[in-house]
């Protein structure tokens, strides 16, 4: 998962359009709200999301920009995310310790 998003995808221009397979984009930023709760980036695109479905817009594309600012299983680099979660220097453990927040998170 790391080599995938990290470095293939995170490698692309940052231009390069993302589209995911369904309308998740308000539930993804609520949760990376919880890893990155002071992240304004994330808090924004969130405010944006949450309008587009209210007019019953997609939010979809993305740009690998926009992933590499809000998506915390792309930033997985970043030491603030290294230290407040894990107390770790991997990059891959601070992935997985993302990972089991997501699949334990009731949001």
């Amino acid at each position: 998962m790391y080599q995938s998003l990290c470095k293939i995808l995170a490698s692309l221009p940052s231009s390069t359009q993302v589209f995911g397979g369904h309308e998740y984009t308000v539930k993804n930023l609520r949760f990376a709200m919880t890893v990155e709760p002071e992240n304004e980036r994330i808090k924004q695109k969130l405010n944006w999301a949450e309008q587009q479905r209210k007019e019953n817009k997609p939010t979809v594309p993305s740009t690998i920009q926009d992933e590499l600012e809000s998506n915390p299983f792309m930033r997985v680099d970043r030491l603030e995310l290294k230290v407040d979660l894990v107390g770790h220097n991997s990059p891959v453990h601070v992935l997985g310790e993302i990972r089991q927040m997501k699949d334990n998170w009731k949001g």
